[in-house]
């Protein structure tokens, strides 16, 4: 199969949450820490998540470990890219969003990009472009203080701008109430990297309905909300049902309500990756390691990304 999801996130812990939010709807899906082989990725699995380490690291780094773990996932025949990034669009202005999402639309011969790092389960929210924690703007928020990335501009258009040569525009919450028809036409006409508001799920499922068409050509990417959208609807294809859009309401489920039903939860791990609605570190077959030690320690989660 060529048609399986393969997530490019850019830090460990971001490839383990899409990893739990992916389980929980009840899809097969493997992590791999590092650039894999594609001999290392399992072809048994709705999705795969290669956690990497590029979030800090120097653009020619990003882009070409992110480029290695696109070419490994297409051999796999996990051909259908996410751009994982974080909730809270952690990067500076030499990047590493813009130019890792350059390089991946320029290498799948997509011709734009389109997405959000919205994900209203974890209180971080898109409106008119600018992202909220919370009630805050991010630039109100303790990642504005952040040592590595100081978030200090809440205007997502703008710091992707300053990223990317490329143009950079917004799909607003009109936009979305218009339908998911509506987004796919402004999206057909687009160029270079399209963002998107969200404060609900429900927005989160018009946007992946959008996306989610192969004949738009354009790479999605994000936090884990809008993949745990396309998620959804690939437990949808499984079960034949039309995918049914979540309540378009402010509050979602909070994490600590979550946090019973991810504690009972089963554990695989197997090699290098492992299949969990929680996160851990692998085990590592005797005489093996990732080809690339390129994971970042786990962001504090107190005023750190989540998501």
């Amino acid at each position: 199969m060529t048609d399986r999801w393969g997530v490019i996130a850019d830090d460990v812990t971001g490839a383990c949450d899409v990893a739990a939010e992916l389980r929980e709807l009840g899809l097969e899906v493997a992590v791999v820490l590092g650039v894999p082989d594609a001999a290392d990725i399992p072809r048994d699995v709705d999705a795969v998540v290669v956690g990497l380490g590029t979030r800090t690291a120097p653009r020619e780094v990003a882009v070409a470990d992110s480029l290695a773990a696109a070419a490994a996932l297409q051999e796999a025949g996990a051909g259908r890219w996410y751009q994982k990034y974080c909730s809270t669009f952690d990067s500076t202005d030499e990047g590493m969003i813009g130019p890792v999402a350059d390089a991946l639309v320029d290498a799948g011969g997509y011709r734009a990009s389109a997405g959000t790092p919205a994900t209203p389960h974890s209180d971080r929210t898109v409106y008119r472009g600018h992202l909220f924690v919370g009630d805050r703007l991010l630039s109100e928020s303790p990642l504005a203080h952040h040592p590595l990335t100081p978030m200090t501009d809440p205007d997502l258009v703008r710091v992707l701008g300053r990223q990317t040569p490329r143009p950079v525009t917004l799909v607003d919450r009109r936009a979305l109430d218009e339908g998911a028809d509506a987004v796919a036409a402004r999206l057909a006409n687009a160029r270079g990297h399209v963002l998107a508001d969200a404060l609900d799920d429900g927005d989160l499922d018009v946007l992946a309905a959008a996306i989610d068409r192969p004949a738009l050509d354009v790479l999605p990417g994000g936090g884990a909300g809008l993949i745990t959208a396309l998620g959804r609807r690939i437990r949808a294809a499984h079960t034949g049902a039309t995918p049914r859009p979540r309540m378009r309401e402010r509050a979602s489920c909070s994490r600590a309500a979550r946090a019973p039903a991810r504690a009972s939860s089963s554990r695989r791990r197997v090699g290098r990756r492992w299949s969990s609605t929680r996160c851990a570190p692998p085990t590592i077959e005797p005489g093996r390691s990732p080809r690339r030690s390129t994971a970042s320690a786990p962001t504090s989660r107190r005023g750190g990304c989540r998501s």
